[in-house]
C-alpha cells in the first residue's frame, strides 16, 4: 500500500506538473532538469496496480472539461449509422437562413463527438449583424450584463462558513460569486485559504436542500485546479500532528475531504472516479502514515467513510472496465453498498415499476400497528412508506390484469380501479415555469357517456400510464393541465419526470398508446413518499410519542425554563387585539428578542399566571369564558408539548383552537425567543383552513403576519394573504434580497427565457413536420448540395411573387402538388373577356396566398351528450363541487393555461414560416366554407380533386419507409425522379431532419428543466425568506409536503393540524420538521376518519386510522370536547348515546324556533327505491332520492328555515346495521320517521300537503300551498301567483299586458306591465321632406332623420347610375365592370373607378394578356404584355437551357441565365473505379493496369489510357445459356440474344449483313441494343468532323460510355473533355482577373480581391474558379453597400462596416460557398439600404411630416427584424416595403454591382461544347461565336479545319 501511495503521490506531482515541480501556495510550476518521460510508465504501472485513469489529452475527462453539455449518453438515443453514411457526410449540405438554432444547440456532449451530427456536418455561418472585425459578436440591447465577480478572501470565507449548508449553496451557485476565481487562482494559496475552502465546500455539501444548485455548483468544484491539483497536494502535505488536539483537527480535515469526495461521486460518478481514485489513494497513504507516527487509530466513522468510498471507486472502475457505464446519469446507493439495500423503501421507486404490476407475489407491506408500539422510527417510516405507495398502486396492478385478461365489455370497464383511454399519442413538449408539459391526444369515441364538467377524470395530479407493448414497458406521467373545451376533444396535458422523458426521445409521434388512470390522487402521495424517504431516523420529531406510544406527556421545551413569564389576558377579552410580531434582523435577534415581541393593546396584571404549568395558578374557565371541557383542551394544548383535543359536532373545536392560537400569539415572548419561528397550522381541506385564518385574523391588529400558502383559497379575504400575492407584491422583495439571490434570479431568468426558447422552436418544429410539406429552407440542413442546386433549378423566376404574401415553394412544385395552395380568381363581370380571368389584380392575388396562410385555430364546441350524473341535481351546485376538488389538489402557480395558449400560437406561426403546405381538419373546413361562400367555379381544380389530392399527400407522409442515403447518393437530377422515388427520398429529408430535432429537443429539455428545478429552488429560499417574517402560516396537508423542504428551513416550532382525525399518519408527519416542540391535534375520529383509496388496506392494515386516532387508541392523554353548542336537542338525542357516550346540550340550543312549513323539525323519509349503476366509474346513483331532495331543498330555500333535520333512504337496508337500528328505533318512538312528510303551509297553518316523491312538491311550487295568492300590486293587478310564504309582492315584476297609451294616435304599449313603455314604435307612412318618397316610419321617429330605403336615381359623373339608396350619399367609387383598348391593341375589363384613377394620374393600364411570343432562343416567351413593352422588350428566358456542356452534360439552368459549370455526378467509371466528383472537377486518371484482354491479345497500357491494341476479330467461342453458340466476338461481354432463339430480333436489317448466318454481333453496354459488328466498327470509326462528343446509340441516342470494344475511343474523348475542362478553367480565371479589373475601374473595390487573385493561379479547376467568381461577385456587393452608405453618420457608418468587414472576411475564406452567405450578404444590403432611407427621411422635411410617420416606423421595424438571420420570402417582403418607401421619398439608391451581368456571354462560350472543335491533327481549339450560325473555322495552330 505504501509502495502505491508513493506511486500515486509522485504521479499526482508529474500529472499535475506535466514534468514540473509544484509549489502549492504559489500553484504555480517549474521545469525539473532531466525529467522527461519516466513518469509515463511509473504511472502506467500504478494504473494497472490501482485502476486509476490516467488524466490524457483527448480523454473523456479532458473532454468533459471543454464542454460541459451535462447531455448524458445515456441519453443519446441516436442510432448507429450504415455504411453509407461515410459517403452521405462528406457531400457539403445546403444552407440556408431559414429558422436557424441558436448556438445552445452546438453544445454536445463528449460522448457524441465520435459521430459528427447533421447540423454539425454543415458549415453554418454566425449572425453577421451582430460580429465585429475580430469575429466577436457586437454588444446589442439583448446582450446580457456580464455579473461582476466577486473576489472570496479569507475573511469572505469566513463570513460565508457561518451561513446554514443550504445558504451556502445558494451563495456559492450564484453568478459572480468568485468561487471559480478561487478554486483556479493563479495566485499564492496558503494552506489555512486552502482548509477554509474545504470546511465551506463540505458544509455546502452537507446541505440537504436545493440540490440542483449543489449540482450546479459541484460542476465548477471539480473541473477546479483545487480538485485536481492543489486538493492532492494539499493532502499529501498534512503536517504530522504533535499532540491529541493536532490529531483531531487532522482527522476533521480528512473526514471533510472524503464527504467532498463522496458526494462527487456521487453526483458525478462518470467524470469524477479519475481524480477522486487518485485522491483516495494519496489519503490511504496518508493515514498509513499518520497512524504509524502518532501510534493513534482513525477513527470508525472516519475509517467507514474510506471504506465506502472504496468500494464505490472499485465498483465504479469495474462498471467502466467492463464497458457498461458510461455516464455520470449513472445511479449510486450511498447507503448499504449490497444488493439488499435495493429493497430499502428510501430507494425505492416512487412511480410503479414493472415487477409492481406484474407481480405475482404478495407485496411486502407492514400494517399501522394501532395496539402497540413501533420497533423504531425506521420500521415506522418503512411501514407508512409501503402503505401509502401500495395505496395508488394496486389500483393500477388491479385494473391493468384486468384489462390484459381480454374482457373489455363495457360492464367490465366500469369496475375497473382505472379509466382506459384507446389510441393516445404524445405531441410537443411546452415550456412552463413547473417544467416540461406535454399534450396527449386520445380517442373519445368510448368516452361519449362522460361528462366532463363533472366527472373526476384526468384531474391535476392524476397519474396516468401509457404502453404499447401490453405494459411490458411503461412510460408515467401526471396531469398538469386541464381544460374541459380540450378534453372533449381529447386533449390533456402532462408532466413527465426526468427518466420517462428520456424514454420519449425514442418514440414516434405517430405511436399509438394505451393509456390507462388510476384514481387515486397520485400528486399527494408522490409529495408524501418522497418526504417519507428523506426524514433521517433520529430527525422524526415527536417519535417518543408517535414512534414509542409514551403516555407521559412533558411540557415544551420552551416553558421549562420560562414558565412564568405567560398571561391570559387575551383569552379574558374578546375584543382583545394582537399586535404585529416585530420580526427582528438576524445580527440584532438575540437582542430585540429579549422584550415581548407581542404587545397588548391595554396594559395590565389581569391574567398573568405566575407559573402556566401549575393549573392552580389559572384564571377561572368563567373568566376565560370556556366551559369545563374547553378548559381542560386549552390547559391541555398550552401545557403540553403534544396535545390530542377530540370534538364532536357543535362542540367548538374550531372555537377551542382560536384561543389556542390566540394566546399563544399573545405570548410569542415565552416560545419565540432567539428564532423568527411562526406558528404553522394545517388542515386537511382549503375550506377548513380559510374558515380557520379568517378567525385568526380576526384578533390580529396587523394581518400582514399571516400568509397562506397553496391552493386556491375560496375566500376573498384570505385572498389577500396568499403567499404568491405577498411573493408579488414584493418582487419589491427582491430588493430585501441578498445580492447573490438577486444576481441568480436574473441569471436564470435569463437562461430560461433563452432555453424556453430553444425548446419551443424546436418543438414547434417537431410538430408541425407531420401536418404537411416542409418548406426545402427547412430541410436545407440535409440536403445535398447537389440536390439543393437540382431543386432550386425549378424555382419559377422571382418577378412572379413580387406580390405575394408568400413565395411558392419550389418542393411543391417538385412533389406534383403546387396546385394544392391554389386560391380562388375573381372572374369578373359584365361580358366576361378572358383575359381578366388571367390578368387578376394585386388584391386578388395577395387572398389568393392569403387563404392558405390566415388560417387560424378555433376552439371546437362539442355539444354535451354525455350523461348527467344525476338529472335532478343543479348543475351549478355540481360544477362547484368539482371546480372544488380540481382547486383541492392544485397550488399557487400551477396554471399553466397561458403557456400552453402561447405554444399553440407559437406552432400557427412557425407552420405559416416553415410549412410549404399545411395539412389539418380544420384548415380543411375553413377551406370548404370559403367553397361554399361562392368560390365553387373558381378553383383551378375541383373540390373532390383537391380532396382526393389532400388524401393522397396524407397517405404518402404517413408511410414510413424512404430512400437510403446510398440510393440518394446515387441521384444526380431530381427533377428527372418518377413520384414516388420523389416522395421517398422527400421523407428521407424528413426523416434526418426529425431525428436532429429530437436529439436537439431532448437536450433543450434537460437544459431547460435543471434551470428551472434551480429556479425552483431559488424560489423557495425567497419564499423562506417571506414566510420567517410571517407570524402565522396557514397550509393544507398536501401543500405542507409539497412545501416540507421550505417547512425544514423554517423549522415552525409551534404545529397546530385542525382535521387532524381526517388526515393519514403520513401527511401529518410530513407538517412536523425537527424544529417541532410544540404539536396540537384538533379533531374527532368518531365523526370523519381519513379515506384510503384501497378498501383492504382501511380495513386490513388500518391505513384508516389516523395519527389522531391511534394515539388515543394507546392510551395517551387528549381532552374530549362534550357541550355541543349548534345541534337542537332532537338531533343531538341520536348521537347520545349511540355514538358519543356522553355529549351534553348547550342552552343556547334549546331557544330554536321550530322549522317553518314542515311540522316536526326532525324527519327521516323512508322508501324502497333501489340504486343504480353510474356509467361513470363505480359509483352508484339513487334518482329517487336525488330528486326529492332537490325539491325539498327548493322548498326549504321559499321558507327561509335552517336548523332541522331532514333525511331520505331506504330505513329497511339500514336497520340492518347495528347502530343505525338503534338510530331508527329512536325516530320511531318520537314519531319522527315515516313514508311521506307533513308539509305545513305558514299562510294556511290548517292546510297539510304529504310529500313522498319529487311530483308531490307540484301541490306546494311555492312553498306555501295551491290556494291563489291575489293579492293587489302597486299596479292595481292580482297576484297571480300561488300561496307563497314570503311577502315579496313589491319586488315583483307584473307580466301582464300594458294598459297605457303611448302616442296622440293612441297606439297601445306591446310590452308588459313591468317593463318600461318607452317611444311608440308603430309603423306608418309619412312623406320624407328630402325626396318626397313615401316610407313606413315609426309612429315617433320624424321624417328629417329617418334614410330613405328607396333605390337612388342619381346618375355618377362616370354616367354610370348609383347603385345606394336614396337616403344614402352616392358612391364615390364606381364598381361597373368596363372594357378598355390598350395602346397595345388589346382589351382589359377593370372597374370603372380604376380607370377613372388612372386616367386622373394620366397613367397607363397595364396589359396582361400573355406575350406567347417566339424568343430568339426559339422558347416562348412566358411574360405579359406590359413587361415585354408591346412586343419589343421580352423578359428572360425562364424555360430549361438544355445547351449541352464541355462535359456532355445539358446545362440546368434558365435559358435566360447564363449557364455555369456543371455539378452534376462525374459519370466516368472504369472495373476499378467511380469518379466519386462533379463534372466542373478534374478526373483523377485511375492508374491500374488496363484489364482489356482476351486470348488473343491484351492491352499493356494503363487503365486512364487509349489502348495499344484493335478490337479481337475473332468469334466467341462461348455457348449461351441455351445451348447454341454467342453471336458476339472474342473478349466481349456475350449478347444476351440467340441467333436462333431471338432471329427476329437479331436479324432486323440496320447495316446489311444482319441475315448472313456468320455474321457477328456487339451489344452496346449503354442501352443493350445490338448492331452486327463489321457495321457498327465502320460507323464508329467514321469521322465525325471538328466536333467533339461521345459517339452514340443510332437507335436511341445514348452516350456510348461504357461498352468494352470501344473502350479506345470512348479514352480518346475522354482525355479531350479533361483538355478542354481544363482550358475553361484558366479561361474563367482570366475571365475573373479581367472582371475584377473592371470593377475596380468602375469603383468597386475590396480589400479582399487582392486574397483571392493569388487563388487563380494554383492551376483550379472549374468548379474552383466558379466559386472564386462568386466570391468576387459577394464581395462587389459588399463594396457597392460601402460606397452607398458613405455619406451616413458616423454612428451608422461604423456598424454597417463592421458588417461588411466581418462578411467580407467569411465570403473571403469559406472553401465553398452555401446560401447562408449570399442570404447574409442580401440581409447587410437591404439593412443599409434602410439605414440611408432612413437617414434621409431624417435629414430632410419628410422627417416633421407626419404624412411619413408609417415610413419611420416601418423602417424601424425593419432594423430590429435584419439584427436576426431571416429566411428569403422574408428578405423579399422587406424589400417590397423598401421599394415603396423609395417611390415616396423618391430618392432611390443605386446599386451598381447589382446593375453589372455577374457572368457574361464569355463564359458560357468556354463552357459550350458546340465552341470547341478538333482539327485533322488533333489540335483543340475554341470558336468564340460557334453559337449563332454554323460556320467552319480553322485551327489557330496548324490552319486545318
Amino acid at each position: 500500500m505504501s509502495e502505491n501511495g508513493n506511486q500515486a503521490m509522485e504521479t499526482v506531482r508529474n500529472r499535475v506538473s506535466g514534468g514540473h515541480s509544484w509549489n502549492i501556495r504559489t500553484g504555480r510550476s517549474r521545469r525539473r532538469p532531466g525529467h522527461r518521460q519516466e513518469h509515463n510508465e511509473t504511472s502506467d504501472d500504478f494504473q494497472q496496480q490501482k485502476g486509476v485513469v490516467p488524466f490524457k489529452t483527448g480523454s473523456t475527462f479532458a473532454q468533459n472539461n471543454a464542454k460541459r453539455g451535462y447531455r448524458h449518453s445515456s441519453q443519446t438515443f441516436r442510432s448507429e449509422t450504415q455504411p453509407s453514411d461515410a459517403a452521405w457526410n462528406q457531400i457539403p449540405r445546403r444552407s440556408q437562413s431559414g429558422l436557424q438554432r441558436s448556438g445552445a444547440r452546438q453544445k454536445e456532449h463528449t460522448s457524441r463527438t465520435t459521430q459528427p451530427l447533421v447540423s454539425q456536418r454543415t458549415v453554418s455561418q454566425p449572425n453577421l449583424l451582430n460580429i465585429n472585425d475580430n469575429g466577436s459578436k457586437v454588444p446589442t440591447d439583448h446582450c446580457k450584463k456580464l455579473h461582476r465577480s466577486q473576489k472570496l478572501d479569507m475573511r469572505a470565507l469566513e463570513t460565508i462558513l457561518q451561513m446554514e449548508p443550504s445558504e451556502i449553496v445558494m451563495k456559492l451557485a450564484a453568478p459572480g460569486s468568485g468561487l471559480n476565481n478561487l478554486l483556479n487562482t493563479e495566485e499564492e494559496t496558503s494552506d489555512s485559504v486552502l482548509s477554509k475552502i474545504l470546511d465551506v465546500l463540505s458544509k455546502a455539501c452537507s446541505s440537504r436542500t436545493n440540490r440542483q444548485n449543489l449540482q450546479h455548483l459541484l460542476v465548477e468544484v471539480k473541473e477546479s485546479k483545487f480538485v485536481k491539483c492543489l486538493l492532492p497536494l494539499f493532502i499529501m502535505n498534512i503536517d504530522k500532528p504533535k499532540d491529541q488536539l493536532e490529531m483531531e483537527g487532522t482527522i476533521d480535515k480528512i473526514n471533510k475531504i472524503m464527504d467532498l469526495y463522496l458526494t462527487l461521486v456521487d453526483i458525478f460518478p462518470s467524470s469524477t472516479i479519475v481524480v477522486v481514485s487518485l485522491g483516495l489513494a494519496v489519503l490511504e497513504t496518508q493515514m498509513s502514515k499518520l497512524q504509524s507516527y502518532t501510534g493513534i487509530s482513525v477513527p470508525k466513522e472516519t475509517q467507514n467513510k474510506v471504506e465506502k468510498l472504496q468500494m464505490i471507486v472499485t465498483h465504479l472502475k469495474n462498471k467502466k472496465h467492463e464497458r457498461t457505464f458510461q455516464s455520470d446519469s449513472y445511479t449510486l446507493l450511498l447507503e448499504d453498498y449490497d444488493e439488499s439495500s435495493i429493497e430499502n423503501f428510501r430507494v425505492m421507486s416512487i412511480f410503479p415499476s414493472f415487477g409492481d404490476i406484474h407481480t405475482t407475489k404478495k407485496p411486502f407491506i407492514r400494517p399501522n400497528i394501532i395496539t402497540e408500539k413501533f420497533a423504531d422510527s425506521d420500521t415506522y417510516l418503512d411501514t407508512h412508506f409501503r402503505l401509502q405507495r401500495e395505496d395508488f398502486v394496486k389500483p393500477l396492478r388491479d385494473g391493468i390484469s384486468q384489462l390484459l385478461m381480454g374482457n373489455d365489455n363495457d360492464k367490465m370497464q366500469q369496475r375497473l380501479d382505472i379509466r382506459v383511454y384507446f389510441n393516445a399519442s404524445i405531441t410537443s413538449p411546452v415550456c412552463t415555469p413547473k417544467g416540461i408539459l406535454y399534450q396527449i391526444r386520445f380517442d373519445t369515441k368510448n368516452l361519449k357517456y362522460v361528462n366532463w364538467e363533472t366527472s373526476k377524470r384526468l384531474l391535476y395530479g392524476a397519474l396516468i400510464c401509457l404502453s404499447m407493448d401490453n405494459f411490458r414497458t411503461m412510460i408515467f406521467a401526471t396531469v398538469g393541465h386541464r381544460d374541459i373545451k380540450e378534453l372533449k376533444k381529447g386533449v390533456v396535458n402532462v408532466f413527465f419526470n426526468d427518466e420517462n422523458r428520456v424514454r420519449l426521445a425514442n418514440i414516434s409521434q405517430k405511436s399509438s398508446f394505451l393509456m390507462v388512470e388510476t384514481t387515486a390522487f397520485f400528486e399527494a402521495y408522490r409529495h408524501v413518499l418522497e418526504g417519507l424517504q428523506e426524514i433521517n431516523a433520529e430527525d422524526l420529531p415527536m417519535q417518543k410519542y408517535i414512534v414509542m406510544c409514551e403516555s407521559d406527556i412533558t411540557p415544551p421545551k420552551y416553558l421549562q425554563d420560562n414558565k412564568g413569564n405567560y398571561s391570559l389576558w387575551a383569552l379574558m377579552n374578546d375584543c382583545a387585539k394582537i399586535s404585529n410580531l416585530q420580526k427582528p434582523a438576524l445580527q440584532n435577534r438575540k437582542q430585540q428578542f429579549q422584550r415581548p415581541v407581542y404587545q397588548r393593546q391595554l396594559v395590565g396584571k389581569e391574567g398573568d399566571v405566575k407559573n402556566i404549568l401549575n393549573l392552580n395558578d389559572w384564571p377561572s374557565k368563567e373568566n376565560l369564558k370556556l366551559d369545563t371541557s374547553q378548559m381542560k383542551a386549552v390547559q391541555l394544548a398550552l401545557t403540553k408539548e403534544l396535545a390530542i383535543i377530540q370534538g364532536p359536532p357543535g362542540t367548538g373545536k374550531t372555537h377551542v383552537g382560536l384561543k389556542i392560537v390566540k394566546a399563544l400569539l399573545d405570548n410569542a415572548q415565552v416560545w419565540g425567543i432567539g428564532c423568527s419561528s411562526p406558528i404553522l397550522v394545517v388542515c386537511y381541506t382549503n375550506h377548513a383552513l380559510d374558515q380557520f385564518l379568517e378567525g385568526i385574523l380576526k384578533y390580529m391588529t396587523d394581518p400582514l403576519g399571516l400568509v397562506r400558502v397553496g391552493g386556491r383559497s375560496s375566500s376573498d379575504i384570505i385572498k389577500n394573504y396568499s403567499l404568491n400575492k405577498l411573493r408579488s407584491n414584493q418582487r419589491a422583495s427582491r430588493a430585501c434580497l441578498p445580492g447573490h439571490l438577486k444576481a441568480m434570479h436574473s441569471d436564470l431568468k435569463e437562461k430560461m427565457k433563452k432555453a424556453e426558447e430553444e425548446v419551443g422552436r424546436n418543438a414547434s418544429l417537431l410538430e408541425i413536420s407531420e401536418n404537411g410539406i416542409l418548406n426545402e429552407s427547412i430541410l436545407c440542413e440535409h440536403i445535398v448540395s447537389l440536390h439543393g442546386s437540382s431543386l432550386e433549378a425549378g424555382r419559377p423566376l422571382e418577378e412572379y411573387y413580387v406580390g405575394s404574401e408568400r413565395e411558392q415553394s419550389v418542393i411543391l412544385e417538385w412533389l406534383g402538388i403546387s396546385v394544392i395552395n391554389s386560391g380562388p380568381h375573381c372572374m369578373g363581370g359584365g361580358n366576361g373577356v378572358s383575359e381578366n380571368a388571367e390578368g387578376a389584380t394585386q388584391e386578388e392575388g395577395l387572398a389568393q396566398d392569403l387563404d392558405c396562410l390566415s388560417w387560424s385555430p378555433q376552439a371546437a364546441c362539442g355539444d354535451n351528450v354525455g350523461e348527467a350524473l344525476m338529472d335532478a341535481v343543479s348543475d351549478d351546485n355540481t360544477l362547484d363541487c368539482f371546480e372544488q376538488e380540481q382547486a383541492e389538489r392544485m397550488m399557487e402557480g400551477d396554471n399553466v393555461e397561458k403557456h400552453i395558449q402561447s405554444a399553440h400560437n407559437r406552432i400557427y406561426t412557425m407552420e405559416r414560416e416553415a410549412m410549404a403546405c399545411v395539412l389539418k381538419e380544420e384548415e380543411e373546413e375553413l377551406r370548404d366554407k370559403n367553397e361554399e361562400d361562392g368560390y365553387d367555379q373558381g378553383w383551378e381544380i375541383t373540390k373532390e380533386m383537391k380532396k382526393r389530392l389532400k388524401r393522397f399527400i396524407k397517405a404518402e407522409l404517413k408511410k414510413t419507409d424512404h430512400m437510403t442515403k446510398t440510393e440518394a447518393l446515387r441521384i444526380s437530377n431530381l427533377w428527372a425522379l418518377p413520384s414516388i422515388q420523389r416522395w421517398s427520398l422527400y421523407r428521407l429529408w424528413v426523416s434526418l431532419f426529425r431525428q436532429d430535432l429530437k436529439e436537439k429537443l431532448l437536450e433543450s429539455e434537460n437544459n431547460f428543466q435543471r434551470i428551472i428545478e434551480r429556479l425552483d429552488e431559488l424560489r423557495n429560499a425567497e419564499d423562506e425568506m417571506i414566510l420567517k417574517n410571517a407570524s402565522i402560516i396557514g397550509m393544507t396537508t398536501t401543500c405542507a409536503a409539497r412545501y416540507r423542504k421550505v417547512l425544514q428551513g423554517i423549522q415552525p416550532k409551534i404545529v397546530v393540524v385542525e382535521e387532524a382525525a381526517e388526515v393519514m399518519e403520513a401527511h401529518i408527519v410530513m407538517a412536523l420538521t425537527p424544529g417541532c416542540e410544540h404539536l396540537i391535534l384538533i379533531g374527532d375520529h368518531q365523526q370523519l376518519r381519513p379515506s384510503a383509496t384501497v378498501y383492504q388496506l382501511a380495513i386490513n392494515f388500518n391505513l384508516e386510522v389516523s395519527l389522531f386516532e391511534r394515539l388515543i387508541k394507546m392510551k395517551i392523554p387528549y381532552v374530549r370536547l362534550d357541550y355541543q353548542h349548534r345541534m337542537r336537542p332532537e338531533i343531538a338525542r341520536l348521537l347520545t348515546p349511540y355514538i358519543y357516550d356522553q355529549l351534553e346540550n348547550d342552552s343556547s340550543v334549546y331557544e330554536y324556533e321550530n322549522i317553518k312549513g314542515v311540522t316536526s323539525n326532525v324527519f327521516f323519509v323512508e322508501h324502497e327505491h333501489l340504486e343504480e349503476n353510474i356509467s361513470e366509474g363505480r359509483s352508484h346513483q339513487n334518482k329517487h332520492e336525488a330528486t326529492f331532495v332537490k325539491a325539498l331543498c327548493y322548498y326549504f330555500i321559499c321558507q327561509g328555515a335552517k336548523k332541522g333535520l331532514f333525511c331520505i333512504g331506504n330505513m329497511s337496508m339500514l336497520s340492518t346495521v347495528p347502530l343505525w337500528g338503534k338510530i331508527i328505533k329512536e325516530l320511531r318512538s318520537h314519531g319522527e320517521i315515516g313514508k311521506a312528510l307533513n308539509l305545513r303551509c305558514k299562510n294556511h297553518p290548517g292546510t297539510i300537503t304529504t310529500v313522498s316523491e319529487e311530483a308531490d312538491f307540484s301541490k306546494v311550487p311555492l312553498g306555501g300551498c295551491s290556494v291563489p295568492c291575489e293579492h293587489q300590486l302597486d299596479c292595481d293587478h292580482g297576484c297571480p301567483r300561488l300561496c307563497h310564504p314570503v311577502d315579496d309582492h313589491k319586488q315583483y315584476k307584473c307580466m301582464k299586458p300594458c294598459t297605457k297609451t303611448l302616442c296622440q294616435f293612441k297606439h297601445k304599449c306591446p310590452k308588459v306591465c313591468s317593463d318600461i313603455c318607452g317611444k311608440c314604435k308603430v309603423p306608418v307612412t309619412k312623406v320624407i321632406p328630402r325626396c318626397n318618397h313615401e316610407q313606413l316610419v315609426p309612429c315617433s321617429v320624424d321624417p328629417e332623420e329617418f334614410v330613405c330605403t328607396v333605390p337612388c336615381t342619381k346618375t355618377l359623373q362616370c354616367g354610370h347610375a348609383c347603385i345606394r339608396k336614396c337616403g344614402e350619399s352616392c358612391t364615390s367609387r364606381c364598381p361597373q365592370n368596363v372594357t378598355v383598348d390598350l395602346d397595345c391593341g388589346h382589351q382589359r375589363v377593370l372597374p370603372c373607378h380604376i380607370k377613372q384613377e388612372v386616367d386622373c394620374k394620366q397613367g397607363k393600364i397595364q396589359c396582361l394578356k400573355k406575350c406567347n411570343a417566339q424568343l430568339d432562343c426559339g422558347h416562348m416567351c412566358t411574360g405579359k404584355c406590359f413587361q415585354c413593352n408591346n412586343g419589343t422588350a421580352h423578359i428572360t428566358c425562364v424555360a430549361q437551357c438544355e445547351v449541352q456542356l464541355i462535359c456532355s452534360h445539358c446545362c440546368k439552368e434558365k435559358c435566360g441565365a447564363s449557364c455555369v459549370p456543371c455539378f452534376q455526378p462525374c459519370k466516368n467509371q472504369c472495373l476499378h473505379q467511380i469518379c466519386p466528383k462533379v463534372c466542373s472537377e478534374a478526373c483523377q486518371p485511375c492508374t491500374q493496369p488496363c484489364p482489356w484482354q482476351c486470348r488473343h491479345q491484351r492491352c499493356t497500357r494503363l487503365c486512364h489510357e487509349p489502348c495499344d491494341r484493335l478490337p479481337c476479330q475473332m468469334p466467341c467461342f462461348k455457348r449461351l445459356p441455351c445451348q447454341h453458340q454467342c453471336i458476339g466476338m472474342c473478349g466481349e461481354p456475350c449478347p444476351d440474344k440467340c441467333r436462333i432463339c431471338d432471329a427476329g430480333d437479331v436479324q432486323e436489317l440496320f447495316f446489311g449483313k444482319e441475315a448472313d448466318p456468320e455474321a457477328h454481333f456487339v451489344q452496346l453496354s449503354d442501352c443493350r441494343h445490338i448492331f452486327e459488328v463489321t457495321g457498327f466498327d465502320s460507323w464508329m470509326g467514321s469521322p465525325d468532323g471538328n466536333r467533339i462528343k461521345f459517339k452514340s446509340c443510332p437507335k436511341c441516342c445514348m452516350p456510348i460510355l461504357r461498352t468494352v470494344r470501344y473502350g479506345a475511343v470512348v479514352k480518346l474523348l475522354l482525355s479531350d473533355i479533361e483538355l478542354l475542362k481544363s482550358r475553361a478553367a484558366k479561361m474563367y480565371s482570366e475571365y475573373i482577373k479581367n472582371s475584377v479589373r473592371g470593377r475596380i475601374k468602375q469603383g468597386i473595390n475590396c480589400q479582399f480581391f487582392s486574397l483571392l487573385l493569388p487563388r487563380l493561379e494554383d492551376h483550379l479547376d472549374l468548379s474552383g474558379a466558379h466559386n472564386i467568381h462568386r466570391q468576387v461577385v459577394l464581395l462587389s456587393h459588399l463594396a457597392d453597400i460601402t460606397l452607398n452608405t458613405a455619406q451616413l453618420p458616423k454612428s451608422l457608418r461604423v456598424e454597417i462596416d463592421l458588417k461588411v468587414q466581418s462578411c467580407s472576411k467569411n465570403v473571403t475564406h469559406v472553401t465553398q460557398l452555401g446560401w447562408v452567405l449570399e442570404n447574409d450578404v442580401r440581409r447587410i444590403q437591404v439593412f443599409a439600404e434602410a439605414l440611408v432611407y432612413l437617414d434621409r427621411l431624417n435629414h430632410s422635411q419628410a422627417h416633421v411630416s407626419v404624412e411619413f410617420m408609417q415610413e419611420r416606423k416601418s423602417l424601424d421595424d425593419i432594423l430590429h427584424r435584419l439584427r436576426y438571420r431571416l429566411t428569403e420570402v422574408d428578405l423579399n417582403h422587406i424589400r417590397l416595403t423598401l421599394r415603396s418607401i423609395s417611390e415616396k421619398v423618391k430618392t432611390p439608391i443605386e446599386w451598381r454591382a447589382l446593375k453589372e451581368s455577374d457572368v457574361s456571354a464569355d463564359i458560357c462560350g468556354f463552357l459550350k461544347l458546340s465552341h470547341w472543335s478538333k482539327c485533322t491533327e488533333g489540335h483543340i481549339y475554341y470558336n468564340r461565336s460557334a453559337d449563332s450560325v454554323q460556320e467552319t473555322f480553322c485551327c489557330p495552330e496548324c490552319l486545318t479545319i
